[in-house]
């Protein structure tokens, strides 16, 4: 009887742990991304945010369809210090979660006109089915310069999305002189969503102490990926405080209540879309005789031997394929700017 007892007790410690195990959440959306992050002065959040966007971003496969980012974009005011680590999330993310293009990334402090005329270029690429989400977490002078270099036809494509009252109103320098409110005044044709305050979810005190002890096996995922992030996520003074990247998850998903947990469901089970190389590496295949530099481009990293990399136009493992057996052949990968 006791034995029986125990068989019982232990099925329902599995049956509990099935139940309770949460299911990644949906993506729900299939338009393209573009974020707009202060973080060069007053509140660091964006430190970790920002970062956090890239992790997000790679989760749901959504890294072909991220389009812009303009960061440090406290216009008038900047702290060199803060503008560095600007630099170090939104620069660095690409390297570690790749497929997303490093080239759509813009610094506003030195690249304001290039931001501009990018955003511009993507958002006059959108028609029906094809919507663009501009997370706008920060001051709202860059993004209203962002909407007003729009052609107005194409502004109904748009989607601006906002949480931060604070990041509405913001305007403390002559350079930055529209609001939330004038944007929606100015650009009668977007959609301005305004959603919960992400603080309350994503702020302080959230523990993103799992994100280290994720899987590194994944497609897509530089090796350090996940150390580098949470490494990112303990710059910001305000231990936790991810806030800003609630906007991408509701964007994807439609939840505006996303926690730690939700995030880590979804890093756990990645939408993955197809393998990718980005830049600033080379690909080697060794076989028993040779090994032969193929191309100086793209980042591709290997894990148990397998390729995570696209050879474009046609794909590594139909490369390894021509090659020969994948017993002789490694893909190696030479890192020259992932950290």
């Amino acid at each position: 009887m006791r034995r029986i007892s125990v068989l019982i007790a232990s099925a329902l410690i599995v049956a509990s742990v099935a139940i309770y195990a949460q299911t990644p959440a949906p993506l729900i959306f299939d338009g393209r991304l573009a974020f707009s992050h202060d973080g060069n002065q007053h509140d660091d959040d964006d430190h970790g945010a920002s970062a956090m966007v890239f992790a997000i971003t790679w989760a749901f496969g959504m890294q072909h369809k991220f389009v812009h980012m303009d960061y440090s974009n406290h216009l008038g005011s900047n702290l060199s210090r803060m503008d560095t680590q600007m630099d170090l999330s939104c620069r660095g993310g690409p390297r570690h979660f790749l497929g997303i293009d490093s080239n759509v990334v813009f610094n506003c402090q030195t690249q304001l006109d290039e931001a501009i005329a990018n955003f511009k270029k993507q958002a006059e690429m959108s028609g029906p089915g094809d919507t663009l989400a501009y997370m706008c977490a920060g001051p709202m002078e860059v993004a209203w310069r962002c909407l007003n270099a729009v052609s107005p036809d194409k502004r109904k494509f748009i989607k601006a999305i906002s949480h931060s009252s604070w990041n509405e109103k913001h305007n403390d320098t002559p350079q930055m002189t529209h609001t939330w409110s004038s944007m929606k005044a100015s650009f009668p044709e977007v959609r301005f969503i305004d959603i919960s305050d992400q603080n309350a979810n994503l702020g302080g005190g959230s523990n993103w102490n799992f994100l280290t002890s994720l899987p590194t096996d994944l497609p897509n995922l530089s090796l350090d990926a996940w150390t580098w992030l949470k490494s990112r996520v303990d710059e910001v003074n305000n231990t936790g405080d991810v806030s800003d990247c609630g906007m991408t998850w509701y964007c994807l998903t439609g939840n505006q209540k996303g926690q730690e947990t939700d995030f880590k469901a979804r890093f756990e089970s990645p939408l993955a879309m197809e393998p990718v190389i980005t830049r600033d590496a080379a690909i080697f295949i060794q076989t028993e005789n040779a090994m032969n530099r193929i191309m100086p481009t793209g980042n591709i990293y290997y894990v148990n031997g397998r390729c995570a990399g696209m050879w474009p136009p046609h794909s590594a493992a139909a490369f390894i394929q021509n090659a020969g057996s994948t017993k002789r052949i490694r893909l190696m990968l030479q890192s020259h700017n992932s950290r």
